[in-house]
């Protein structure tokens, strides 16, 4: 055999089976991958990174995460030991020790790389992440030492150096717990865990802009009018609520009672309002849905800068006749009141017309609750709690306006802030009532002193059901499918109501967007049938809503800080008197749980491989004798 031929046949049985050896690795790459890594935890949800000015808050890890053995800390027993741990740990918490003075402590240690909180109902010692006096420094009373928020801690403002993801679920919860409890029965193998939230930015907003690595928080707020006039020049009564809530982990924000209340009480009182006449309204109503409010009233701020205060808008301050806010009003609790709170004492304002037409209302209706009303003035407050109406009073603080809210001084709810601020918090039908008051308050505000409130003017505790269970249990709702038909695929779950980046419209506001086009339309084709917008062209500015071609009188803006503006496609900060916060351009969170073996192990496993690296050498070495032997290759 020719030299070239031999040297050929040679070259093709070492890469056949060089390709078999390749082959039989990819076989089995998956089934290896998964043996190694373990895809337990599905629900986990990450505290990311947030800036301002001056700093950075909130967590992150390098690109490659960080990793330790799972370790569990249910007692101060268990706390103490991982304290004195030598090896790197992965702390899962029970929620009472979740909190900044042990997060602190346990990630400055050294040992302890990371932490998963679990969110059980087990709770002794739960704090709010979130300030006393939340937005103080964009508050009326900026210097006030008064107490809201008893629970609050501030801690979600503090910048973490760990890494910290919870889980919610009960099964998830139960699988960190048994694999942790694993690792403190037995030495080997252990469970250990790689958390990975890696944050693009590290700096503060001035330079994460300037970088394109963050992103302004606000989100989008909604404005509608009901009784609007071309022809006359109208008094404005103004309807305020949230659309925002925020606790530690975005993605856990559900605010049931902290904003949820309010908003379905506005939205239900509204829907019920709009059946009424509007001509015999000697005032026009104007509805502020707000968003970015827990971060410095952007949406209200935003809103009477471009809407009262602005040379081109047909609205002025001097236009504004009342005010009336819905904040936290659906407490579950055994003698629910709802109370008014004014900025009257301080002697700038007189509110005494709103609280005349809440009495009214209140005293109208057959309630489904047993909700009480108080128009006492609390001694120790400074005035109204924070709330979007303060952004109208810091402009005129003669304004009259009242917020009525479920606490008389302090917050009542003790877990406002957190992600237990749920369903469970809040009583259905303590908010259909609140709806009823709000709607028929409106309704006097804006008519004539002597005009009979319409015995039909009661708000629909059907429709309460429904949007509490969708905004706070589930997106994959029958009201949801109705106003957005086209919301497919994987919902996020459970739902949030985290403000969200500007520009950015969440799923949330995007329903109370469409619901808020049905009930302020002023022309509707109700045998439309349409899907989207380009199946309507009867009207100018037309939208599809529920199979409904209309026009309306909502309106979309972003709540963008008065402290910052785009300009040439790049934000920049342009009065740090102003709200400056961002959120961090961010890679996909992610838990990954492994076994760790034994040291000793993994020294036999590198010493086998090690020797079957020499076999394998020596067996090249014999086969390439062999073929130079048998077909005579010379070199």
């Amino acid at each position: 055999m020719q030299k070239n031929q031999a040297a050929t046949l040679y070259f093709f049985l070492i890469y056949s089976f060089s390709l078999f050896l390749i082959t039989l690795g990819n076989d089995n790459t998956k089934e290896i991958y998964d043996k190694i890594y373990s895809t337990y935890v599905v629900d986990a949800k990450a505290c990311v990174r947030y800036l301002n000015q001056t700093a950075p808050i909130g967590c992150s890890t390098g690109k490659k995460g960080v990793y330790g053995n799972l370790f569990l800390v249910d007692s101060d027993t268990s706390l103490n030991e991982l304290k004195k741990t030598s090896t790197d740990q992965i702390a899962v918490l029970k929620y009472d020790y979740f909190n900044y003075a042990t997060i602190s402590e346990l990630c400055h240690g050294g040992r302890v790389k990371g932490f998963i909180a679990l969110l059980s109902n087990d709770l002794n010692n739960l704090q709010s992440p979130l300030e006393k006096y939340p937005n103080i420094k964009y508050s009326l009373h900026p210097n006030s030492n008064f107490v809201w928020n008893t629970k609050g801690t501030s801690w979600l403002y503090y910048n973490i150096d760990c890494p910290i993801f919870s889980v919610y679920t009960n099964n998830d919860t139960q699988t960190l717990i048994e694999l942790a409890n694993k690792n403190k029965e037995s030495s080997w193998p252990l469970y250990a865990a790689e958390l990975t939230t890696y944050m693009w930015s590290n700096t503060d907003t001035e330079t994460c802009l300037r970088r394109g690595q963050c992103e302004p928080i606000g989100g989008t707020s909604i404005w509608a009018t009901f009784g609007h006039s071309e022809n006359e020049k109208k008094k404005s009564i103004i309807a305020l609520s949230w659309l925002d809530s925020l606790a530690f982990f975005q993605d856990l924000s559900p605010g049931a009672d902290a904003t949820i209340s309010g908003l379905v009480a506005m939205l239900a009182g509204l829907q019920s309002l709009s059946q009424v006449d509007f001509s015999i309204f000697e005032k026009e109503i104007i509805v502020g849905l707000l968003n970015g409010e827990n971060w410095g009233f952007l949406g209200s701020t935003r809103f009477v800068n471009d809407i009262f205060n602005s040379k081109d808008s047909d609205y002025s301050l001097n236009q504004i006749d009342s005010i009336l806010e819905l904040r936290q009003i659906g407490l579950k609790i055994k003698d629910p009141k709802l109370y008014t709170h004014t900025e009257d004492k301080n002697g700038k304002s007189d509110s005494s017309n709103i609280i005349s037409a809440v009495q009214k209302a209140f005293n109208n209706i057959q309630f489904n609750s047993n909700l009480e009303l108080s128009t006492n003035v609390s001694i120790e407050t400074d005035g109204i709690p924070p709330s979007s109406t303060m952004a109208f009073l810091k402009s005129d603080s003669s304004l009259p306006a009242v917020v009525l809210t479920d606490h008389f001084g302090a917050y009542s709810n003790n877990f406002y802030g957190t992600s237990f601020d749920d369903s469970n918090n809040i009583d259905n039908s303590i908010i259909c009532d609140v709806a009823t008051v709000f709607a028929q308050s409106l309704f006097l505000l804006a008519t004539k002193s002597d005009t009979e409130i319409p015995k039909n003017l009661i708000a629909d505790c059907a429709l309460v059901d429904q949007m509490i269970d969708c905004l706070l249990n589930d997106y994959n709702c029958e009201l949801f499918k109705k106003y957005l038909p086209n919301l497919r695929g994987t919902l996020p779950s459970p739902p949030t109501n985290y403000a969200s980046i500007v520009g950015q419209q969440s799923i949330p506001v995007s329903f109370v967007t469409q619901f808020m086009r049905d009930i302020s339309s002023i022309n509707r084709n109700e045998t439309a049938n349409c899907t989207q917008n380009s199946d309507c062209f009867e009207f100018e500015n037309v939208t599809c809503v529920a199979g409904v071609c209309l026009n309306s009188t909502t309106q979309l803006f972003n709540s963008i800080s008065l402290g910052l503006k785009k300009e040439n496609k790049d934000w920049q900060i342009i009065d740090s008197n102003y709200p400056t916060w961002t959120e961090s351009v961010w890679a996909s969170p992610k838990i990954r749980l492994f076994l760790v073996n034994n040291p000793t192990f993994d020294l036999i496993i590198f010493l086998v491989g090690s020797f079957e690296l020499v076999i394998s050498f020596f067996v090249v070495f014999k086969l390439a004798t062999f073929f130079n032997q048998k077909f005579n290759i010379k070199n």
